[in-house]
C-alpha cells in the first residue's frame, strides 16, 4: 500500500495543501501521521477520486496516455535468483578486480555457467 503526501494528495484533487490538512483534521480525510507530517493512504486516494487510480487520473489530468510497449513475461523464482545471483557476483567482482578487468568477465561468465549448468 502506497503513502501518498498531502501535497501530492492535493496535487492530484486540485486543492491547496492546507484544505487537505483541514480536511483532515476535520476527520474528513483518512490519514497517517509519521513524525510531523500526514501521510495519507492509497484506498483514501481512490475514495477520494471518485474510485479511479491516483497514477491514471493525475497523468490523465495533464493529457498523457501510458502504454507499455515492452511488457516482460512474468518470471519464475529461479529466473529471479538466478539474475540476482549474477548481479551479486558482478557487483562483488567489479570491487574486487576493477570494472574493466578481464579477470571480473571471468568472474561473471563461471558464475553464470556454474548457474545454468544446474
Amino acid at each position: 500500500m502506497e503513502l501518498y503526501s498531502t501535497g501530492k494528495v492535493a496535487k492530484m484533487l486540485g486543492v491547496h495543501r492546507v484544505t487537505i490538512n483541514r480536511w483532515i483534521r476535520d476527520g474528513k480525510i483518512r490519514a497517517v501521521r509519521i513524525g510531523k507530517e500526514y501521510r495519507i493512504p492509497e484506498d483514501e486516494v481512490r475514495r477520494l477520486l471518485g474510485g479511479k487510480s491516483p497514477n491514471n487520473e493525475f497523468f490523465s489530468s495533464r493529457g498523457v496516455r501510458i502504454e507499455a510497449l515492452f511488457s516482460e513475461e512474468p518470471r519464475n523464482l529461479r529466473q529471479e535468483l538466478v539474475e540476482d545471483l549474477i548481479s551479486i557476483a558482478t557487483s562483488f567482482a567489479g570491487r574486487s578486480y576493477g570494472m574493466r578487468s578481464h579477470k571480473r568477465r571471468e568472474v561473471v561468465e563461471c558464475v553464470r555457467r556454474a548457474v545454468e549448468d544446474r
